[in-house]
Order: C-alpha cells, then structure tokens, then sequence
C-alpha cells in the first residue's frame, strides 16, 4: 500500500470531503449542530463493503481491505480534529 494512490485516497476522503461538507454547510447556513453532524458523516472512513464488493468482482482484494483500514485507523485522528475546526469556524 505505498505510493500516491493510496496518500490521494486519504486525503480526498478523510480531509478534502469533510473540507467541502464544511464549506456547503456554510454556505447553505445550517446551524452548528447539523453542521457537525454532516461533517462527522463526511469524515467517516469507507465500509468494508467495499471489500466485499471488490472481492466479489474479482479485483485486488487485499488491497482493498488494507486501504480500509488504514482509512479507519487515520480517521480515528483526522474526525476529531475535523469536528473541533467544525465548532471554531460554526462559532
């Protein structure tokens, strides 16, 4: 699981993602508490669905399973810090 795929999957889902449900969140007004709640729901890592689904389609599943869980264990660092900048710019 090296190279720039797998830093791009990081960064788009756990940062960019929830950067943009921010954004629109803002941009649409919604109060603090739905704010926080949209942006939680964006900063969430992707299902072991997708493993499933991946291994049911004959692709790479262990490269699946391992971008899944590095999704989940970087995201146990990233949805804390993207729901306290939540509450700094909602403020």
């Amino acid at each position: 699981i090296r190279g720039k795929g797998t830093f791009t999957s990081l960064a788009l889902r756990l940062i960019v993602s929830p950067l943009l449900a921010l954004g629109l969140c803002l941009l649409l007004g919604l109060d603090a508490m739905v704010s926080t709640v949209v942006v939680i729901a964006a900063s969430t890592p992707a299902a072991a669905v997708v493993t499933m689904l991946v291994s049911k389609f004959g692709k790479n599943a262990p490269l699946s399973s391992s971008l899944v869980s590095i999704h989940t264990l970087c995201s146990a660092i990233t949805i804390p810090v993207m729901v306290e900048m939540t509450q700094l710019v909602i403020r």
